[in-house]
């Protein structure tokens, strides 16, 4: 890998940055040695940004980016590619274009804009398919301030397109969906001790299909497009308190909503081989909508700080596909992830310490007839649930930083994930393709990184980076599982091995 940064000043008020990196990656290794099969890509970046100053109070930006990659991939990169099996040339390019204005005008008005559009291609798989996505959107906000109250408040707008068909052939299948929202946010200082938080957003959704073929490999395609138009009020109310000079309290309940959003362009022509005439939505699908209430205590006193978090986040009316209905997308039910997190850190001398324990659990309850079981709750896998969540044990970090000198500086990792079994494959019991339900078993791993840093004067400086360092074979708790048992090929791929990366960087 290769990469190199530029920077510098036009004028007083005004500068460019400019960074390119290309990179050349062979397939990888897990930690038995073996290859990763559908690995190895080329990929490029550049990145170019002006910014400065349009008067004393106002600032401007616009930047450029641009991605690109070449690979040959398997047609699920989500499971294991085994030795000698097809793999599938493919591209993609991505493009973003991004502008800000910042006018700071007075205390009660500070403006901020933001505008963007990014444009993404792909080009590849099984049937050379190629899909164009362009996003587009704005977000303009101004914030006042009071003596003892901060508001922000503004008007946010994205839009996306898809397309999508052969590559050699007419463009087929087309999607388009926005959102309008409008919203206003509060900070009030009650007291010196007491901060509230309160704000309110109101998100009008749009979706659009548009059909542009006639016959789909012979036969006519009677689908007809359909389109949803949903919008939704959602609040959030914070406060934190200030227990004592070292002992803070925050509590928080925040709402949001999402509509249905374009498809990725691989599978907005679901429709065509549903085996049925039903639309890609209806009119009784509804807007996710989702309710988070969070509880935290902080500790912070000399070189110590302590923070605990408990959270429950509901998301009612779930939007996903696969399941019966009256249409391609339904809500399948709620969806529950609740748990805690514990962080520590410690600064001992020229060194810190942290310390870290996460454990969440992600529950599926669907609605009453999406099985012909009853279910209270299903864990979430990322087998029959592939871009909805999965779940993963419960999670151990500890991290040491540490200065030799002024120059050197060293660290490592150690992250440890516990071992989870959670009963699965209640879709592939609802249609027949095995004869009871399935406990996936999560093997526990642990993986050891380290680093360091030498800066050999002040404008050369070298950094190591060691990931996997004893070479742990694993599958990651939030890639798929391993199903072998049941489906021989339905198993998620094994993270890389011991990664050893050296970089060099000179100023001039």
């Amino acid at each position: 890998r290769y990469s190199g940064s530029v920077y510098g000043k036009l004028n007083e008020d005004w500068g460019v940055l400019g960074y390119y990196s290309t990179s050349d990656r062979d397939n990888m290794e897990d930690g038995d040695g073996n290859e990763i099969y559908g690995t190895a890509a080329d990929q490029d970046l550049l990145f170019v940004k002006a910014s400065g100053n349009l008067t004393e109070n106002q600032y401007a930006s616009l930047s450029y980016e641009k991605r690109e990659e070449e690979g040959e991939f398997s047609a699920r990169p989500n499971w294991v590619v085994l030795e000698g099996a097809a793999l599938y040339p493919s591209e993609a390019e991505r493009d973003t274009l991004v502008a800000n204005y910042r006018l700071d005008y007075s205390a009660m008005v500070y403006l901020e804009a933001t505008a963007y559009n990014t444009s993404s291609s792909f080009r590849g798989g099984r049937f050379d398919w190629l899909a164009n996505i362009d996003t587009y959107g704005f977000d303009i906000r101004n914030t006042s301030e009071t003596t003892n109250h901060v508001f922000t408040y503004g008007v946010d707008y994205r839009n996306d397109e898809v397309e999508s068909g052969p590559a050699e052939g007419a463009v087929e299948n087309a999607e388009e969906g926005s959102v309008l929202g409008v919203y206003a946010q509060a900070h009030s200082a009650i007291n010196p001790e007491l901060t509230l938080s309160y704000g309110v957003r109101f998100d009008d959704y749009d979706f659009q299909q548009d059909i542009l073929l006639d016959e789909y490999y012979g036969d006519p395609v009677t689908d007809e497009p359909s389109g949803l138009n949903d919008s939704e009020v959602s609040m959030n109310v914070g406060l934190t308190y200030q227990l004592s000079k070292a002992w803070k309290l925050a509590l928080g309940y925040a709402e949001a909503a999402r509509g249905k959003e374009i498809g990725d362009g691989f599978t907005i022509d679901e429709y065509l081989y549903d085996g049925s005439d039903v639309p890609v939505v209806g009119n009784n699908v509804v807007p996710e909508t989702v309710a988070n209430i969070e509880g935290a205590i902080e500790y912070q006193a000399d070189d110590l700080h302590a923070r605990f978090t408990v959270f429950e986040s509901t998301i009612d009316d779930v939007i996903f596909s696969g399941f019966e209905g009256d249409s391609v997308y339904n809500n399948i039910g709620d969806l529950e992830s609740s748990g805690f997190e514990f962080d520590i850190a410690y600064e001992l001398g020229d060194a810190n310490i942290f310390f870290g324990y996460s454990s969440v659990d992600t529950e599926l309850s669907p609605r009453a007839d999406l099985y012909n079981v009853e279910y209270d709750t299903i864990d979430l896998n990322g087998y029959e649930f592939v871009g909805l969540g999965n779940s993963r044990g419960d999670t151990w970090v500890l991290g040491v930083d540490y200065d030799i000198n002024t120059d050197l500086n060293v660290g490592i990792n150690i992250t440890r994930v516990n071992s989870l079994t959670i009963e699965t494959l209640h879709q592939a019991l609802q249609n027949g393709w095995t004869d009871s339900l399935y406990d996936l078993n999560k093997p526990s791993y642990t993986t050891v990184d380290v680093y360091g840093q030498w800066f050999v004067s002040n404008n050369f400086k070298v950094n190591l980076a060691v990931t996997n360092l004893f070479d742990e074979a694993y599958i990651d708790h939030s890639s798929v599982g391993d199903y072998s048992e049941v489906f021989a090929s339905v198993i998620g791929p094994k993270e890389a091995g011991r990664d050893i990366r050296v970089s060099v960087s000179y100023d001039f």
